[in-house]
């Protein structure tokens, strides 16, 4: 293109730069994604530039050979800072770099080699962006900016020690808050690093020399947990909540990696000790009640709630969670007071909605609890959910027929939901003993979606109820097949090659690898020991069928603990276990079975 074009036309393109309307580049997802490599050439329009990157002093008089036309140098920088801002807006980041590159090489001009550096960084031009990040920091070599760039850069091709001081230069130049975020920003980087260990170094040279710096000490600590060094953690956090006890981030930390260490009962005394010195922490508390939630320590945990809710009484979290402690102690006049407040947040409503409907459940009152269930709008998080117990409750009215009819009827945003109250419906009809209508429903949803893990599955479970082990196995290694690592098909097997065959080693195995992936679930708990159980290996079989009962009063698992100790001599505690079982479930089928086999 004729460069004459620009100076025919320049009068016009610095009105419009200098009344504000040309536009400015933007890095987003709004960028055409078209060939960084391609350099075609170019169709200029003055309106899409941004020219604030050339030095222009358009303030001041231009003299009067100026007025009539730019030097010829000046009329080049001119067209390759357009060509530059026009090849960005099209996509064409090559180009774009390549240009800025140029003239910031010649110009010396910082916010040129920026400008390169960050359309590399966006192209995912990584070789190119080390280039231009390398002449940046030549031309600004105290800008943080810059140095971040570098050492990022540095850190993508991999671990490498040069970073560091890059690092160490930009936390060198800013103080106290500056300073903070500027080593959580580090922290972060490090953490993405594939090599951990290597990351670790690099942080621990920073804070060498900030031995007593607790920011730095907090930064290191994250670091450590995030590789997996949790000892070694606590013992930078220990060191320093002894020179600051009442350090907010710190303390929850520590409590954070104990119970990451499954050293729950540590980590809900250390937060009682700390909250006996320091009362008024509320993050700790609400991290201190959710622990004793998550350890099933219901009553304890509602106690905080209870306390963090006086204080805070328009809280809404709070609320909720307040809510939900009492549902699960079946509290129901607490949980229908703070379910009724949180109606009064709009953006817990839905919530609020689902929850009222779960505590009409528990006080029997089916027509409530549909009232509550029918309120809830299509696509809210609860929704889906409330029409499943709406069809469920319908059922166990005896309309089963009505309940499969509301399903068929719900409004539903997307062919997903409608697949979800399909299961809804099968799992329905398994549980009223219609295997055949529900292994329909399953068999032509797989011939839609013949790998859809979650529907082989429940096949499964279903020929499992109609002992078609075979087609059982089928559909569990075929979930197996296609995710290896699917916990709930490894307990399921395993569960039931323990409990339908005498495959007892093969269903061992599973049951580990299930138990590996997830050591507190208390299914699993229960399935390995039953297989335990199988082997003959009474004693380890009830430290596993009592450590899943800690976790949920289960009246199956209950109904297996009672057998293992009843066959391994201890009738009495046998019978005690049921019993109690009996009173929270007294219609439970497993629970009446194995009680009617050994007593009489």
């Amino acid at each position: 293109m004729d460069i004459h074009f620009f100076s025919k036309q320049l009068p016009f393109i610095l009105a419009f730069n200098l009344l504000g309307c040309a536009s400015s580049l933007t890095y987003s997802q709004d960028v055409p994604k078209t060939d960084p490599q391609k350099t075609e050439t170019l169709t200029l329009d003055p309106k899409d530039l941004n020219l604030e990157l050339l030095d222009l002093d358009l303030d001041s008089p231009a003299p009067s050979s100026r007025r009539e036309t730019f030097s010829s140098q000046r009329q080049a920088e001119l067209y390759q800072v357009l060509v530059a801002e026009f090849a960005a807006q099209r996509g064409q980041y090559g180009l774009a770099v390549e240009n800025f590159l140029k003239l910031a090489t010649e110009t010396r001009n910082a916010q040129m080699a920026e400008r390169a550096t960050r359309i590399a960084l966006f192209a995912k031009q990584y070789e190119l962006a080390t280039k231009a990040a390398g002449l940046w920091m030549s031309i600004s070599p105290e800008n943080n900016d810059a140095r971040q760039v570098v050492a990022g850069l540095l850190l993508r091709k991999g671990c490498t020690p040069e970073a560091t001081s890059y690092l160490e230069a930009m936390l060198g130049s800013v103080k106290g808050e500056a300073e903070t975020q500027l080593l959580e920003m580090i922290t972060a980087l490090l953490a993405q690093q594939k090599n951990q260990t290597c990351a670790v170094q690099l942080m621990e040279k920073l804070v060498e020399k900030r031995q007593n710096d607790p920011a730095a000490a907090l930064a290191f600590a994250r670091l450590l947990t995030n590789a997996g060094q949790h000892d070694r953690a606590l013992e930078v956090l220990k060191k320093l909540t002894t020179r600051t006890p009442n350090h907010e981030a710190a303390v929850a930390l520590y409590a954070h990696i104990l119970t990451k260490q499954n050293k729950t009962d540590a980590a809900v005394e250390y937060l009682r000790k700390a909250l006996q010195k320091y009362p008024d922490k509320k993050e700790w508390r609400v991290q201190y009640a959710r622990i004793l939630a998550g350890a099933a320590r219901f009553e304890e945990s509602l106690k905080q709630f209870q306390l963090l809710l006086a204080a805070s009484p328009k809280q809404p979290e709070l609320i909720h969670a307040t809510g939900l402690i009492a549902l699960q102690l079946k509290q129901s006049a607490l949980a229908k007071e703070q379910f009724t407040h949180l109606l009064k947040f709009a953006d817990q409503r839905d919530a609020a909605q689902f929850y009222l409907g779960q505590v009409a459940e528990l006080d029997k009152n089916t027509e409530q609890a549909i009232h509550w269930y029918q309120k809830l709008e299509v696509g809210g998080n609860n929704y889906l959910a409330g029409q499943a117990r709406i069809a469920s409750l319908l059922a166990e009215q005896g309309d089963l027929d009505k309940a499969v009819a509301h399903l068929h009827n719900v409004p539903v945003e997307s062919s997903e939901d409608r697949a979800t109250l399909t299961q809804v419906e099968a799992e329905l009809l398994m549980e009223h003993k219609r295997f055949a209508d529900a292994l329909a429903i399953y068999n032509r949803a797989l011939e839609k979606t013949p790998n859809d893990t979650s529907l082989l599955y429940m096949r499964g479970l279903l020929a499992e109820k109609m002992d078609d082990l075979v087609s059982m196995e089928k559909d569990f290694r075929k979930v197996l097949e296609l995710e290896p690592k699917n916990v709930h098909a490894l307990n399921a097997l395993g569960y039931s090659l323990a409990d339908r065959t005498t495959r007892y080693s093969e269903a061992l195995d599973l049951i580990k690898q299930a138990l590996t992936q997830n050591s507190e679930d208390y299914y699993i708990l229960d399935s390995m020991g039953w297989v335990l159980y199988r082997l003959g290996k009474y004693p380890e079989a009830i430290d596993y069928l009592r450590k899943s009962q800690l976790k949920k009063d289960d009246p199956e698992t209950a109904a297996h603990l009672g057998e293992v100790l009843w066959v391994s001599g201890d009738q009495a505690a046998a019978k005690t276990v049921w019993n109690k079982a009996l009173k929270n479930a007294p219609h439970n089928t497993p629970l009446l079975e194995v009680m009617k086999k050994f007593i009489p």
